[in-house]
């Protein structure tokens, strides 16, 4: 579902309405959009339901009629590069983590993951066998991209094939069965040590569970599994009841900021019981999504209309060079008063930092490996694994303590 904000109009300088309207965008998400974008009253948009449809809906119809979209779950690269009319302010943020810091992350992670996971006493393989699993969409190459720059910049030969294989999958459709197939064989020949994967459950199930079943006995070594997002469901499956299995897959996720994605967990589980949501799969890029937007809106002048081009330029008063506001209701009033006097606060959200750059349309955030582990109530869940990616410093900082 994708929530847009409303502005009312504001009575007095202490008020400014605000009414947030629930679009489902699982079917015929353009008609919504095209509503939304066209009536003239909807200055903001968070969402969507993937990154080709925020990227679809942006360029067609919310960038041209001046509407602001946060998208709070794609880490597509490509999405916050999208091109802007001359003269107009950026109009496409977001608030969860692109793929191309995913990327950096997870090659620096390699050597020192392949090293903690082999079995003692087996040789060490030297050079390393790398593979990417995507699917065959424009995200899907982006990211390949994004991965070859940062395993390059590691010291890996991406280039040689014998040592790096970039594997693609179709989706749907009545080739994708058949490219599980090419894909599947194009690892066996490969035998890699370590395997960067994007995709559902249909891939999981159609490629990863088979290479697992068909991997020689005597091989010496079985791959390491890196997810280019948090750990779903999809692997968790994979994973099941194999301990062995379980050390090897991981994920990574936005290093958020600790007390505050604490207390946003405890209060969506006290609103949502029955979603068997962790610290790493609960929606805190959603949350902090709506409270950029809102607090943003009351930064605007009150004698300014609330539009896109409004609220974009409002964010740059959510940054550094102000008092600490997180989000959540403890903050809102200190909030209102500094926003409403003219003042800045330095946003922090249940994700991490809210500095949301004006050139880039992000904020800045460090990387978290995850591991599976078990839960308190004895399910799989990805957990954060004690190594974190300084992405400002581009260094990996270690101290991995999964089971």
């Amino acid at each position: 579902r994708t929530p847009t904000l409303a502005p009312g109009r504001a009575t007095h300088a202490a008020a400014r309405p605000l009414g947030v309207v629930s679009c489902n965008d699982s079917e015929r998400g353009a008609r919504a959009a095209e509503h939304l974008a066209t009536a003239g009253v909807v200055p903001a948009v968070i969402g969507f339901r993937s990154g080709v449809e925020a990227i679809e809906l942006a360029s067609t119809w919310f960038i041209p009629h001046g509407v602001l979209s946060f998208s709070a779950t794609s880490t597509n690269p490509l999405l916050t590069r999208l091109p802007h009319p001359p003269g107009v302010p950026r109009l496409v943020f977001r608030t969860t983590y692109s793929s191309a810091a995913t990327a950096e992350a997870l090659a620096a992670f390699t050597a020192p993951a392949v090293e903690a996971r082999r079995t003692p006493g087996a040789r060490r393989r030297e050079p390393l066998r790398l593979a990417l699993v995507r699917p065959a969409s424009a995200v899907g190459a982006a990211f390949a991209v994004a991965l070859s720059t940062a395993l390059t910049a590691e010291g890996y030969a991406t280039t040689d094939e014998a040592r790096y294989l970039d594997a693609t999958f179709d989706t749907d459709g009545p080739g994708a069965e058949a490219s599980y197939g090419r894909t599947l064989e194009a690892l066996r020949r490969l035998m890699p040590d370590v395997v960067y994967f994007a995709g559902g459950r249909s891939a999981v199930v159609g490629i990863l569970r088979e290479l697992e079943r068909g991997w020689p006995p005597r091989a010496g070594h079985r791959p390491l599994y890196m997810s280019l997002a948090p750990i779903g469901s999809n692997l968790l499956e994979l994973v099941g009841d194999d301990g062995e299995r379980r050390r090897r897959v991981f994920g990574v996720t936005t290093a958020g900021n600790p007390a505050v994605g604490a207390r946003f967990l405890r209060r969506y589980r006290e609103a949502f019981p029955e979603d068997a949501v962790s610290r790493t799969s609960a929606p805190d890029t959603a949350y902090d999504a709506m409270y950029a937007a809102v607090y943003a809106s009351y930064a605007v002048p009150a004698a300014e209309p609330v539009t896109g081009a409004a609220l974009s330029r409002a964010l740059r008063r959510l940054g550094p060079g102000g008092p600490t506001v997180e989000v959540g209701l403890v903050g809102v009033f200190d909030a209102f008063r500094v926003l409403s006097g003219g003042g800045t606060i330095d946003l922090v959200g249940a994700s991490g930092p809210l500095d949301l750059d004006d050139a880039t349309g992000e904020a800045p955030s460090d990387q978290v490996i995850l591991c599976v582990a078990r839960g308190p109530d004895g399910r799989l869940e990805g957990r954060e694994a004690g190594v974190v990616y300084r992405t400002a410093e581009r260094r990996l900082a270690e101290d991995l303590r999964c089971p």
